[in-house]
């Protein structure tokens, strides 16, 4: 990607190409500004400087992918390699609990019974954070019936491969993410699921309906019961008499990055700089490694202060709500792009219980989105006729 990003750049001094501002990005580039200035203010200079750069090389790859792919692709050959992408991961995190059976741990970072997938990360939870852009774009385009991109059948079969590597990854955080766009589709649906034809799809709702019921019952029935297979995996929330560490850090990490940020409401501390402050309000000047904060609107909230937090909102709002702008006759389009929101809207909620909001994976997708966006925007402002290009 940096190789792509020189090249860029002296193309751009050459003059063969331009710059191509992306939806939203003014917004953007008013909290790389703010972050940037407000490094001084961070308690580690170093490490607010190296998230800083970490912070532009994200804002400029947007510039990049935007440029490079409204000139070789379409959102329809976009959107297949993208898909494709995570069907591989899926492959590889389902080959990892296969094979965990025979005893053998292939790239396996957490290595124990419960014969976890991770793909190529080193946790479950950031294969699942990961996943489930995929997955969401997968569930909405064959919620919709759009099979513009990938026949029926076999983007049956995609979603199923993701469904099910999301599943194996045993990440509750992930499960719980299914659950609530699961949940949410069907108050959206609700008034059409029982209306008109049976479709495959509503089938499909219903039976993840009683589903998910019946894995509600069943985990109540086994904390009540005190069956070792359930508490093993509520391990770490604190239910059923199991260990807190992992609701507990969380909650703590939250606390602690508000804190950060009523400390400096105004002028924040950067994003390099909410791990030190933490660190100091809990160590003293003893360690700056030990501090993590949690959600990464919190995050933003303590880096960027409270003007900078508006200008990031601003920049997310018109990144989900970019396509309803855009004035796409293709109904199929336009679903293509709202999956792309979506996805974006429920990696935004699964970080809120984790931090860094620099996740490489999330600026893909938004790169990604913008770049949908751009392509769009380009062909709805294209003539339709050699006629129309004489009177430009």
């Amino acid at each position: 990607m940096l190789f792509v990003m020189l090249y860029f750049v002296m193309e751009f001094i050459l003059g063969r190409s331009e710059i191509i501002t992306p939806v939203g990005f003014v917004w953007l580039l008013l909290c790389v500004l703010l972050n940037t200035l407000f490094c001084f203010n961070s308690l580690s200079l170093f490490n607010a400087f190296a998230y800083d750069l970490w912070f532009i090389f994200d804002a400029f790859q947007i510039i990049v992918i935007v440029y490079y792919f409204r000139q070789t692709e379409s959102v329809e050959s976009i959107t297949k390699k993208y898909i494709y992408c995570f069907v591989i991961m899926a492959v590889i995190g389902l080959m990892q609990v296969i094979l965990q059976y025979a005893g053998i741990n292939f790239f396996v970072t957490q290595v124990n019974d419960m014969h976890r997938a991770n793909g190529f990360s080193y946790e479950p939870s950031y294969y699942v954070t990961y996943m489930l852009m995929g997955w969401c774009i997968c569930m909405y385009l064959f919620e919709k019936g759009n099979f513009s991109i990938f026949p029926k059948r076999r983007l049956a079969v995609f979603t199923l491969l993701i469904t099910v590597a999301m599943v194996l990854s045993t990440s509750r955080m992930g499960w719980i993410m299914m659950v609530l766009y699961i949940g949410v589709r069907l108050l959206v649906n609700l008034n059409r699921l029982f209306v008109g034809r049976i479709t495959i799809w509503k089938i499909i709702l219903i039976a993840l309906i009683f589903l998910i019921i019946a894995a509600f019952i069943l985990v109540v029935y086994g904390i009540y019961t005190q069956n070792e297979t359930v508490l093993l995996y509520l391990n770490g929330l604190g239910l059923g008499g199991t260990s807190a560490h992992s609701s507990s850090t969380r909650i703590n990490g939250l606390l602690n990055t508000l804190n950060v940020f009523l400390n400096n409401p105004i002028i924040g501390v950067s994003l390099g700089g909410v791990d030190p402050a933490i660190c100091y309000e809990i160590f003293g000047w003893e360690t700056y490694e030990n501090g993590s904060g949690v959600c990464v609107f919190a995050e933003v909230l303590a880096a960027f202060g409270v003007f900078g937090f508006v200008f990031f909102m601003i920049y997310l709002y018109k990144l989900i709500f970019g396509y309803r702008k855009i004035k796409c006759k293709n109904k199929q389009q336009k679903q293509v792009m709202a999956s792309y929101a979506i996805a974006l809207v429920f990696i935004l909620i699964i970080l809120q219980m984790n931090q860094n909001i620099l996740r490489p994976v999330l600026w893909a997708h938004i790169a990604i989105l913008s770049a949908i966006y751009s392509i769009e925007r380009n062909r709805d402002m294209k003539p339709k006729s050699d006629k129309e290009w004489k009177k430009l």
